[in-house]
């Protein structure tokens, strides 16, 4: 079974990463970011997208003991990986074609100041999957993920804040 790990975010953590995501949303409408997608602008979630990417990238900088600042990185989000995050709990790995297929991509999903690293796979995999959500962009299942444990950076004990987690069993029950 694939180890997950969660990260819980202090609160001073979520300020800075939040701070982040915001700054990270003012410099894309500053440079007139284009739609990741042909979604119409309301359904595109900008704001939200900014703030919980900038909350996971923390995360996983906790986790593997990079400094994360909100500047933006011009190649890759946390050290030379890739972060893709979100709160939807049945979410999926998203890859668009603009992005570089080598880089290795990061799926957590956040609720509140805990943060659920599923798991890494490259870019090159996601869209040999073919599961074409939009066009230009590709889904994976998190059970298509490799264990976080396999990067080379994953620390041999994990900080404070950060432990392994393991999802409860679903409780069979009668239908009335």
């Amino acid at each position: 079974m694939k180890q997950l790990i969660r990260v819980s975010l202090t609160k001073e953590e979520m300020q800075i990463a939040a701070h982040g995501g915001i700054e990270h949303r003012i410099d894309a409408i500053f440079k007139d970011q284009v739609p990741r997608s042909v979604q119409p602008y309301h359904e595109q979630h900008w704001w939200n997208t900014h703030i919980t990417g900038a909350l996971a990238e923390y995360a996983v900088s906790k986790l593997l003991d990079y400094e994360w600042e909100w500047k933006k990185n011009p190649v890759y989000d946390v050290g030379r990986y890739q972060v893709r995050s979100t709160e939807n709990p049945a979410g999926r790995l998203l890859v668009n074609t603009h992005d570089d297929p080598t880089h290795n991509f990061i799926f957590c999903k956040v609720r509140d100041n805990r943060v659920l690293i599923e798991g890494w796979i490259t870019g090159s995999e996601v869209i040999a999957n073919n599961l074409q959500l939009f066009p230009n962009c590709y889904a994976i299942e998190t059970y298509r993920l490799y264990p976080i444990t396999d990067l080379p950076e994953f620390p041999q004990t994990l900080p404070e804040g950060i432990h392994w987690f393991t999802p409860g069993t679903p409780k069979l029950g009668r239908r009335a």
